[in-house]
């Protein structure tokens, strides 16, 4: 047993290929210094990487002590270096069986200490479990627990600790000013794992190619598996084939620092397969290496137009398909941090696509270090006036008619009708050049004889016929009783595709369901009218606590509770009503403040004028004057109704925005302060206008003073003693707004399930409803204090901090379930589907097997 200690300098390639005599110097000098700190400790250096030591120590703590002392002396040396003589590195530490052999060291223990190391933050050890249980008790700074970790060519995953020097001996960096240190290095972590797992294991592992073999018992086929089609190599005026063998990849890393690549290629050709194996290495490579960018899969079909930059649009992105909060999906972007690979370049609607490339050319333009590869169809491509500003491109190739006829041969009389056909029909021929053509082909057309498959003439009727075949074959080729009819099976994954061509969506994600699923009119209307009205009687009710301590009345209390439920409930339903038809008239212009203003005003006109009304009604049955007509309360109840108008047009603006893991960050508390405080002072001033109104009323009636004399001073009294009022209520507005906004975090949700973001708006609802339930009520209790109004503050607090995520989302489906568009459990169905091969689960979303199928359902009736 012994200590190996691995030491690697950060960013050492790329500073080689800028100078290579300088960083050479540079490293001379620091591995001197090593050598020297660890013959010191009583260690033994026993070779040079290059770039880094390989360190041999007896004892855990020595090796920990030596480790320590190089962080702590280079941090030194770097106080009076300029930038460019600042070197990094990392350390990794492992206690473990090794073997000495000619001054040289062997072993599983040298392996995993060299994996460690690329665990480490730059100017960081990192450590594992055997070395910190042997040094924790003498360890004289902090040890962070970092979780299992899968180490390069380590079986299982691997505990691993990491040691950082304190913030105040750290070396300059340029960390973000909102995100620590360490949580950037977590974000990072979590983020690469979420596309590994979303990209590779959910699509990549998961192809059909592999499915197809597996299906016809090829799996052990090697030579199979390999990609078989050829590639040119575009560079600027140059065209050039590519030896047999050659991977995209290489000819990626040719370009060097700021690399950019164009993916073309004919409709199944193999472009996403390309990106995404580029992708499985550029992966691996970030994991153990914190210096290189992170490799991120976006599908460019989602960008809205040229209103909307690259930059915003990536930001966008990251928050809602990889749940990574706004500021740090906005500093990665800003800092360069990600190594962009953007698919779908021709699935952007065709009157946006020029616009698409003037945008991604100029967000390079801003952002020359950034690092991307964009695929595209190749027609599509060339269709275009404008050019992407790329350095290199590669143009896949179809199959040759050698390599389909090798691969027929290989699948025996499983395919012999197919591979006859083929012979004679060119348009077959034409199809099967596509590996994904060719994979369906092997799926549909599996045991089916010549003569059943000489039926059509056209390509389009050959495409028509394919996918008809594969959808029936993939159908009953289910075991057992089927959980859904085939009838109910296509008419949903036809609405589904429906709406992914409209949204120009590819990942469907189930939290990500809109109101714009609805069909017609009437649809959206009583989804507007049952939340709103819900939203109204909860409203009520909440008021209704409040309101012995703004007004007196001489009401009980169950007919107060009655007429504020019912009075929430037609504010409710007037604002549902108006803000539907007004959509319908105004569009987009709604949205935009003047919108607002001019929704809230006419709300509260309708509701005054039924107030009115039933006021009449009510005075002429009871005999007695109702508050709702008497002219001295018009304003203040039309203020009012404005009020409630303007919160139901927030609400109903809005779209339905998934959670995320509940997370403290003070940045986002402190930028959802001003929002929480303008809404505090607005409804202070209202309702503590209606308190000063109602208590100077009183006041006017008991001295007999006539109401109609001192309207001015009704009037005025509220606003100028209102305003203490909206103060405190702004500084309580602004308190929740922080705690709430504050907890939204900066980080990354770790794991990805389907309707991910609903059930976290639940839990985070529940949450925060229930501490500031249990806190005020426990402090109401002990003062005196009224306890439903910490029970009510506690339900605000609820639907604020997700209830209202969750709500809208609930009210959306079960109305698409009613009418037959999505079926009961969304999450069930679409695995079913998954298994017919018709969708790829990637994470918490899915996605169609190939764009080709997603058209095919998306024309059906």
């Amino acid at each position: 047993m012994a200590a190996v200690v691995f030491s690697d300098a950060v960013g050492f390639s790329a500073r080689m290929a800028v100078d290579e005599n300088r960083t050479l110097r540079l490293v001379e000098r620091d591995l001197t210094l090593m050598t020297e700190i660890c013959q010191r400790q009583g260690g033994q250096v026993l070779k040079s990487t290059g770039d880094g030591l390989l360190m041999y120590f007896e004892q855990a703590i020595s090796a920990v002590a030596c480790a320590l002392e190089i962080q702590q002396q280079l941090v030194e040396q770097r106080k009076t270096l300029s930038d460019p003589d600042i070197l990094e590195h990392r350390i990794g530490i492992h206690v473990g069986n090794v073997y000495l052999k000619d001054n040289d060291i062997m072993g599983n223990g040298v392996n995993i200490a060299a994996r460690l190391q690329t665990q480490a933050e730059p100017n960081g050890i990192c450590i594992s479990k055997s070395v910190y249980d042997d040094v924790k008790k003498t360890l004289s700074v902090k040890a962070t627990y970092l979780g299992l970790r899968e180490l390069k060519n380590i079986s299982d995953a691997f505990p691993v600790y990491q040691i950082l020097l304190e913030s105040g001996d750290r070396p300059k960096r340029q960390p973000s000013p909102t995100v620590p240190l360490r949580q950037d290095y977590r974000n990072r972590q979590v983020l690469l794992e979420k596309v590994h797992q979303i990209w590779i294991k959910g699509g990549l592992e998961r192809s059909l190619q592999g499915r197809v073999l597996l299906d016809l018992g090829l799996a052990s086929r090697e030579d199979l598996l390999d990609r078989p089609w050829g590639m040119t190599w575009q560079q600027e005026s140059h065209s050039e084939p590519l030896p047999s063998g050659t991977q995209a990849l290489d000819k990626f890393d040719e370009l060097g620092v700021g690399r950019t690549l164009l993916i073309l290629g004919e409709p199944g050709s193999g472009k996403t397969t390309t990106l995404l194996e580029m992708a499985r290495e550029l992966i691996e490579r970030a994991r153990y290496d914190v210096s290189l960018p992170i490799p991120v899969l976006f599908n460019l079909s989602s960008w809205r137009g040229k209103r909307q930059t690259i930059a915003d649009w990536l930001v966008a992105e990251l928050k809602h398909k990889y749940q990574v909060r706004q500021q740090t999906a906005s500093t990665w972007i800003q800092e360069q941090k990600l190594l962009l690979l953007l698919d779908g370049l021709d699935e952007v609607q065709s009157n946006r696509r020029e616009a698409c490339v003037a945008a991604i050319n100029e967000f390079y333009q801003d952002h020359g270090q950034t690092e991307l590869i964009v695929c595209s169809r190749v027609q599509d491509y060339e269709a275009l006036n404008t050019r992407l500003q790329l350095q290199g491109a590669i143009c896949l190739q179809p199959l040759t008619s050698e390599q389909v006829s090798d691969y027929f041969q290989g699948t025996g009389d499983a395919l012999a009708g197919v591979a006859q056909v083929m012979d004679e029909d060119t348009h077959l021929r034409e199809f099967g050049r596509s590996p994904l053509m060719l994979s369906i082909m092997s799926l549909a057309y599996q045991g089916m004889s010549a003569s059943e498959l000489q039926e059509t003439v056209t390509p389009e009727q050959r495409r028509q016929h394919l996918f008809d075949t594969y959808i029936q074959r993939m159908l009953n080729r289910h075991v057992g009783p089927k959980p859904y009819s085939d009838q109910q099976t296509q008419h949903w994954l036809s609405y589904l595709a429906k709406q992914l061509v409209r949204e120009s969506q590819t990942i469907f994600l189930i939290e990500g369901i809109q109101l714009n699923w609805l069909q017609t009119k009437q649809q959206i209307l009583e989804y507007n009218l049952k939340l709103s009205v819900i939203l109204g009687a909860v409203l009520g009710a909440i008021l209704w606590t409040f309101f012995p301590y703004v007004i007196t009345t001489s009401l009980e209390e169950f007919p107060l509770f009655l007429i504020l439920l019912f009075g929430g409930i037609i504010v409710g339903g007037v604002s549902a009503v108006c803000w539907t038809e007004l959509q319908t008239v105004l569009g987009q212009k709604l949205l935009k403040p003047i919108g607002a203003l001019g929704f809230s005003l006419l709300v509260g006109l309708i509701v005054l004028m039924l107030g009115w009304l039933f006021g009449l009604i009510y005075s002429s049955v009871a005999g007695m004057d109702s508050v709702l007509t008497q002219p001295v309360n018009v304003p203040v109840l039309y203020l009012s109704y404005v009020g409630l108008g303007l919160l139901f047009w927030s609400v109903l603006k809005n779209p339905i925005i998934p959670a995320n893991q509940l997370q403290w960050s003070s940045f986002a508390g402190k930028k959802s302060l001003a929002k929480g405080m303008w809404w505090g002072l607005g409804f202070g001033l209202v309702f503590g206008g209606i308190a000063v109104f109602n208590a100077l009323s009183n006041n006017f009636e008991l001295s007999g003073e006539s109401l109609h004399n001192s309207l001015f001073t009704l009037l005025l009294a509220p606003i100028l003693f209102g305003i203490p009022l909206g103060i405190m209520s702004q500084l309580v507005g602004g308190l929740i707004a922080f705690l709430i906004g504050g907890f939204t975090g900066i980080g990354i949700d770790k794991t990805t399930w389907p309707n991910q973001g609903i059930w976290q708006a639940l839990y985070n609802a529940s949450i925060l409803g229930g501490i500031v339930i249990v806190l005020l009520g426990t402090l109401f209790g002990l003062l005196g204090g009224p306890i439903p109004v910490a029970i009510a503050i506690g339900v605000a607090v609820a639907l604020l901090s997700g209830g209202l995520t969750a709500l809208k989302h609930g009210l959306l489906r079960s109305m698409l379930r009613s009418h037959q568009l999505i079926p009961r459990n969304d999450a069930h169905f679409l695995d079913y589907a998954t298994t017919c091969i018709f969708l790829q689960k990637m994470g918490g979303g899915y996605i169609f097997i190939h764009r080709f199928l997603l058209e095919h359902f998306a024309a059906m009736p």
